[in-house]
């Protein structure tokens, strides 16, 4: 979940860096296209996620990892 979340940072940082290249250029069109508010809520939605886990004592409790997956990502395995 840490790589995922350092790994939305930096597409954000990429995006940034275009949306400020495109305002240089006065391309109004390329900077409606990057979506850079989907991009602040999914490092917010991660970073909340992170955080939980910690709380709950992951990565050394590996029952932590378990809830979590089970109780805020909806997954189960009672098929």
């Amino acid at each position: 979940m840490e790589c995922a979340l350092h790994l939305e940072k930096s597409v954000n940082q990429s995006l940034l860096e275009r949306h400020k290249l495109a305002a240089d250029k006065n391309d109004p069109h390329l900077c409606d296209f990057i979506y850079l508010n989907e991009q602040v809520k999914s490092i917010k939605e991660l970073g909340d996620h992170v955080t939980n886990l910690r709380k709950m004592g992951a990565p050394e409790a590996g029952m932590a990892e378990y809830l979590f997956d089970k109780h805020t990502l909806g997954h189960s395995n009672d098929s």
